[in-house]
């Protein structure tokens, strides 16, 4: 109980004070001067699902909570990338699920009551497994944003059935949008998702996670490269790049613009390329941000 009531004061204080519709606000006139961080969000009173999900974990981590990230991405019907986060705060020994955003948590048995309703808080997946997920959620419905949502017919919630991929403490596989053809090249851009592969921190939580990013083949290819924007590594580390349970390792070297890879033999058409990096030795990690990565049918 104890648990649950600080994650949801946590949740509930967060989603009064950084205001997503204030935000919306100060974007439209002022989008220069928006918040950079859960203190300047907090102390404005203004911030999106990023800014709401970091500062209730800066706040649920201070109290002693064990708390991560949960992060979505999905296409529309014109191939526009979207985004929402939200978060899972380990509650007696179970991860239970919380959308910061909408004031939202999901319980296992509706029409229960009493302390053990509060208990059977359900975690993401088990709320994604829900035939009926509306009947099972619990939210603030009198928050402006999510009335909003409501009356221009939108679905707060629509990740859960739109999501083609996310990270759960920023641990997790991306696959990037259909890429465009260049001569012999396909290049992919990270269009609305995140732009890098391999271990960062979870916002403001000490948890570190690592993130792979998954490439459908739109022919058969045997090279790679990834254009780099910067790098952070510590120890020796490879890029593995893995289809259909068959792997090419290469090996990271000195920084620069351009990292170039190989792919294991017989890539086709609608293969997945699982692109992902492996520490060699105890205690070694790495990063690697990107502009973005190119297939080719050629050998370099």
């Amino acid at each position: 109980m104890r648990q649950f009531g600080l994650a949801l004061t946590a949740m509930n204080l967060v989603q009064q004070q950084v205001s997503s519709t204030r935000y919306g606000a100060v974007a439209n006139t002022s989008p220069e001067d928006l918040p950079a961080n859960d203190e300047e969000a907090l102390s404005r009173g203004i911030g999106i699902c990023g800014n709401q999900v970091s500062a209730f974990l800066n706040i649920a981590t201070r109290v002693g909570l064990q708390a991560r990230s949960l992060e979505f991405y999905w296409p529309d019907e014109a191939d526009v990338r979207h985004s929402h986060i939200a978060a899972e705060v380990k509650i007696s020994g179970k991860w239970a699920f919380f959308d910061v955003t909408w004031g939202t948590y999901f319980r296992r048995d509706p029409t229960a009551s009493g302390q053990a309703s509060l208990l059977e808080i359900l975690s993401f997946d088990e709320a994604k497994a829900l035939p009926d997920r509306a009947a099972h959620a619990v939210t603030n419905e009198s928050e402006l944003s999510f009335r909003l949502q409501l009356i221009n017919s939108l679905d707060p919630f629509d990740y859960f059935t739109k999501a083609d991929g996310y990270l759960r403490g920023k641990s997790g596989n991306i696959t990037l949008a259909a890429p465009r053809s260049n001569g012999g090249a396909w290049v992919y851009s990270p269009d609305g998702v995140p732009n890098h592969i391999g271990v960062s921190a979870d916002y403001s939580t000490s948890h570190v996670g690592n993130a792979s990013v998954g490439l459908r083949a739109a022919a058969h290819v045997v090279h790679g490269r990834i254009d780099e924007i910067g790098r952070g590594c510590v120890g020796s580390n490879v890029l593995v790049a893995a289809v259909n349970g068959r792997e090419a390792v290469n090996e990271i070297v000195s920084p620069g613009t351009e990292k170039d890879f190989d792919l294991p033999d017989g890539v086709a058409a609608g293969d997945t390329i699982t692109l992902s990096i492996r520490p060699k030795s105890d205690g070694a990690t790495c990063v690697l941000v990107y502009k973005q990565i190119i297939l080719s049918d050629r050998s370099s």
